[in-house]
């Protein structure tokens, strides 16, 4: 399904954009039991990543084709990165109570010469359970990945002026260029705030 005006101009403008509905409850609970099983593995042979008190674990299998195959979704990447482009990496992030609070940053900076133009990497973060203020939702400085000149703290729990944090129910999709200024919340509720992190690249030519 192609992206409406509206929606390209928010990308444009504001550099990120949610997209509601990418994944259905069933959909959910099966992307919840393949993380599950991997983090189960994963800690079987002391992989399993939890620094800072997040779970982290790549995912792959059958339950991610939703988000492998969402049109919407494959529309507001083509949007950031043109049509050719190669999924290189779903992951499962889940911040546990207390935790999840990163410094504001981009995933890549642009020179003055190369800003607004075809960028390399784009970000989407598929929300497993409702992001609220309270769980370490994402937040985003809206219009940053255009300018590149905001002075962000080395602090992670400082907010700046203008930031956005993005509330959306589970199964929405929030979709960032690589430039943009973001970051993860403090989880101060008492569940774990489950999500995917779903990375995809340009392919040059």
């Amino acid at each position: 399904m192609p992206l409406t005006a509206a929606q390209r101009r928010t990308l444009d403008d504001e550099g990120y954009l949610v997209l509601t509905d990418v994944l259905s409850p069933p959909q959910i609970a099966a992307v919840l039991d393949t993380a599950a099983r991997a983090l189960a593995e994963a800690r079987s042979v002391q992989a399993a990543k939890s620094a800072s008190g997040t779970l982290h674990v790549d995912l792959t299998g059958e339950a991610l084709d939703p988000v492998r195959e969402n049109p919407t979704l494959h529309a507001a990447i083509a949007h950031l990165l043109g049509d050719h482009v190669t999924l290189s990496r779903i992951a499962f992030q889940a911040p546990q109570p207390g935790y999840g609070a990163q410094v504001l940053h981009g995933d890549a900076t642009l020179a003055p010469a190369n800003r607004g133009v075809l960028r390399d990497v784009a970000t989407a973060i598929v929300a497993l359970v409702d992001f609220t203020e309270s769980n370490g939702a994402t937040r985003v400085v809206p219009g940053s990945h255009r300018t590149w000149s905001l002075t962000v703290p080395r602090e992670p729990d400082i907010a700046v002026q203008d930031e956005r944090i993005i509330t959306c129910p589970a199964g929405s999709a929030i979709v960032f260029a690589e430039s943009l200024v973001h970051s993860g919340t403090r989880n101060t509720s008492v569940g774990t705030r489950a999500s995917l992190q779903v990375t995809w690249n340009r392919v040059p030519g």
